[in-house]
């Protein structure tokens, strides 16, 4: 199981986790589809249709095939990962694109990363109740 997405939202992470060890690793496209094509189940959290889009005519037909259809919602990333712990990551760097975009805005880029988690959990009696937090009573 892969994920494919772009970006790591940290206020996702599940609060069973005790703490989270990110590796990102920049990669070439060749990379990306040798990654797609190796990890079986790939789960679609691109945030945004025109990334979606974007990303699908970057990668081709053969790679846009392996990428399953994108699905708007919330998605509790780091939640999903207890078990799957591999995300490929296509980092945006330009304008925010219209939803009914298919192509990158002038200047924008598209930089692929594979980034691997290392998740450990909380005993149940260390977590922070509601009223433990920092700035409540």
């Amino acid at each position: 199981m892969i994920i494919v997405a772009n970006a790591i939202n940290i206020g996702s992470i599940d609060p069973t986790v005790a703490w989270c060890n990110i590796i990102a690793t920049r990669i070439a496209m060749a990379d990306v589809y040798s990654l797609l094509s190796t990890r079986g189940e790939v789960l679609n959290l691109l945030g945004h249709r025109a990334i979606d889009a974007i990303v699908r005519s970057l990668l081709g037909p053969g790679g846009a095939a392996m990428i399953p259809a994108f699905s708007p919602g919330p998605h509790p990333i780091l939640g999903i990962i207890g078990g799957r712990r591999e995300m490929l990551l296509f980092q945006y760097h330009g304008p925010r694109p219209p939803e009914e975009a298919t192509v990158f805005p002038e200047g924008a880029l598209l930089v692929p990363w594979s980034v691997e988690f290392s998740v450990r959990t909380c005993e149940p009696e260390v977590l922070l109740r509601p009223s433990t937090h920092v700035g409540r009573p």
